[in-house]
């Protein structure tokens, strides 16, 4: 689970004049970990590095300093079956949640060790695409 918050600005002295760096995002997950993302294409990261490397630079001594991480998205790691998963699994986020059937899924999820995602769909009734939506939302009732 996952929050994504207005990024922070970044304040740092380059070639002796001061600047500023305000990441895309700052993504603050359950667990209690934060990440900076920066989204470019590689082709503005080829040709603008020589003024981006101090920015980044700055960026990563705030992660460093703050336990955060920092990263850089390209498209080439934004497409791809992450993307795929991302565009099948976002309109389940409002799909119906029948009350019974997320109490099922937390019950099956809470007594075994070792409940994969297959065994959780397999136990459930329904079809495929209900029950995928029923664990996605269940997932953020828990």
């Amino acid at each position: 689970m996952l929050s994504v918050c207005p990024s922070v600005a970044i304040s740092f002295c380059h070639a002796g004049v001061a600047r500023g760096y305000t990441p895309e995002y700052l993504v603050r997950w359950s667990s209690g970990s934060r990440e900076l993302i920066e989204v470019k294409y590689r082709s503005d990261l080829r040709e603008q590095w020589h003024r981006l490397r101090s920015a980044f630079s700055a960026a990563r001594a705030w992660y460093s300093a703050n336990e955060s991480q920092f990263r850089i998205a390209t498209g080439r790691s934004i497409r791809g079956v992450r993307l795929t998963n991302i565009k099948r699994l976002l309109p389940l986020r409002t799909a119906y949640l029948d009350a019974a059937t997320a109490a099922e899924i937390v019950g099956l999820l809470t007594t075994s060790s070792s409940a994969t995602l297959a065994s959780v769909i397999a136990a459930l009734p329904g079809d495929r695409a209900n029950t995928l939506g029923a664990i996605w939302r269940s997932h953020a009732v828990c």
